[in-house]
């Protein structure tokens, strides 16, 4: 079975792609990412405690202390992160929380 193994304040975010999770990390300054055969959930269960990592989204996992910057609205939002070149969806239903968050 694989594995990896890496301090959760070194992931960016975690990506579900089918029975997959695509891990973006920094490992030793540099930037990673990581194809593992495991689930979302499994993911969540076993990052429990992390409570910078936030379920954004049906597929994604975000750490808030890479976010650089929140683009849109509660009909629509995307977050820009740290050094990825791409933008990650937010669940109408969990923006609100997202925000309560990067509040506190």
């Amino acid at each position: 079975k694989e594995s990896l193994t890496v301090s959760p304040s070194d992931i960016i975010f975690i990506e579900s792609v089918a029975n997959y999770l695509n891990i973006w990390h920094f490992h030793e300054g540099e930037l990673k990412q990581k194809r593992i055969r495991s689930t979302l959930k499994n993911a969540e269960e076993t990052l429990a405690d992390c409570s910078f990592l936030f379920h954004c989204h049906r597929a994604f996992l975000v750490n808030i202390r890479f976010i650089t910057h929140v683009e849109g609205n509660a009909a629509g939002c995307h977050l820009h992160i740290f050094s990825i070149d791409r933008t990650i969806p937010v669940s109408k239903a969990n923006v609100e929380a997202l925000r309560n968050l990067l509040a506190g």
